[in-house]
């Protein structure tokens, strides 16, 4: 009987510490939560770009932002990009990145978001992004010969503009030799990487008559734009070989992608630039360049020969544009001095 009651006690008391071992328990650890401890992190961070999508266009000191989302806490956003790390600066749930693109080539490239929370998980973003950090090269080709002709009425000006990426606009600003007066200035040419632009220098338009430069500016999708352009016929003067030329792109590779320049050219290349400076795209402008020139042969304009019937009048023409459409000749009567008639030659060109 005392046997039975000693080990009624002992069940009870063993009952007794086993339920104040469960109340421990229950006020130290969460018995909802799986594994040990306060808690466990199963889930890798989720990071989100905001600042730029795929295809954007980036450009020198470039920053990336966005936001970060973690069951426990996030540790470190790190931007990658062709084998250079740039750490990300965290706020609250939002985090940002500061990337040099200045040290890549211009073009696309992948950028890799790597975000890390307090277990060491991680999650990657990748993203692709253009680089474009240098300008377009571009080259007149018309007029031909700008330095030595004189134009007037409706002058087209046509070229051509490469650049790393690609060529968003192209402008045009004329101004007079010596005081630099604005003509016009950001005029936008039709078309990019093949452009033309026309501007009447006639009284019905800017009504020229002197000496001005010319300068193109073309403009790509990160804003860059030149500081200098060149002329085919600059080109085509300096060099051994007419056939032998560097084309647009090759101009381009040489100048901002560290390619050598092909073609045979005897100077260099920097020595042909044109600018608003020393080296000016000169033109001169002449609103009676235009006008074409004649001569009679037969009869002789010194007076001495008389019309016979029939009269025949030849002689020669000439037009700057090589393009002459009509010659009309008319006879009058006149009354000067014994004179009884005088001939007029009056001469169109296709303008």
């Amino acid at each position: 009987m005392m046997t039975s009651k000693k080990n009624n006690a002992v069940r009870t008391g063993l009952r007794a510490a086993a339920i104040v071992v469960l109340m421990l328990l229950i006020s130290t650890c969460d018995i909802l939560t799986p594994g040990l401890g306060d808690s466990v992190d199963i889930n890798a961070p989720t990071v989100v770009l905001e600042s730029h999508r795929n295809g954007d266009y980036v450009g020198g000191s470039t920053t990336l932002s966005g936001t970060i989302e973690d069951d426990t806490g996030a540790t470190s956003v790190v931007v990658s990009v062709d084998g250079s790390d740039y750490a990300a600066t965290l706020g609250g749930s939002g985090w940002s990145a500061t990337v040099d693109t200045s040290t890549l080539t211009d073009g696309d490239h992948e950028f890799t978001i790597t975000a890390t929370d307090t277990s060491a998980k991680r999650s990657n973003l990748r993203v692709l992004l253009t680089v474009d950090n240098n300008p377009p090269t571009v080259l007149v080709n018309v007029p031909e010969d700008y330095s030595g002709s004189s134009f007037n009425k409706v002058i087209t000006i046509k070229g051509e503009a490469s650049d790393t990426t690609r060529v968003s606009d192209v402008q045009l600003s004329l101004f007079e030799v010596g005081s630099d007066t604005e003509i016009f200035s950001g005029e936008s040419a039709t078309g990019t990487t093949s452009w033309y632009f026309s501007f009447d220098a006639g009284p019905g338009g800017y009504d020229l008559d002197g000496d001005y430069y010319l300068i193109v500016n073309a403009f790509d999708n990160s804003g860059n734009t030149n500081q200098w352009f060149y002329h085919f016929s600059d080109l085509l003067a300096n060099a051994s070989d007419p056939s032998d030329i560097p084309n647009i792109e090759e101009i381009n590779a040489y100048e901002f992608q560290g390619q050598a320049l092909p073609g045979s050219l005897t100077v260099a290349l920097d020595t042909l630039r044109l600018s608003n400076a020393a080296n000016q795209m000169a033109m001169n402008i002449d609103p009676n360049s235009d006008d074409p020139y004649f001569e009679f042969t037969i009869p002789s304009i010194s007076g001495g020969d008389s019309f016979a019937s029939p009269q025949r009048f030849s002689g020669f023409v000439e037009d700057d544009d090589g393009l002459v459409s009509a010659v009309d000749i008319s006879v009058y009567e006149v009354e000067v001095g014994n004179l009884d008639g005088a001939a007029v030659l009056l001469v169109s060109d296709v303008d």
